[in-house]
């Protein structure tokens, strides 16, 4: 997927739209104060259960966070 800009055209990385439609479901979901810090959470944790298996798809990665 490209997105215009200007005169060039800007490509969105491979599972970033899954990553940020996963936090953005979390948000609405948990509808956190501070969602900054919550998305630093979120991503922190992401990383922490796919530490050690970095062949593990995004799509297959669940994150139960803390309400």
């Amino acid at each position: 997927m490209s997105v215009p800009f200007s005169n060039t055209h800007l490509r969105v990385p491979r599972g970033f739209g899954t990553i940020l439609e996963g936090l953005a479901r979390e948000v609405l979901r948990d509808q956190p104060e501070d969602i900054p810090q919550y998305a630093a959470l979120y991503f922190d944790a992401l990383l922490k259960q796919r530490e050690g298996n970095w062949t593990l798809h995004i799509k297959d990665i669940s994150v139960n966070m803390p309400v």
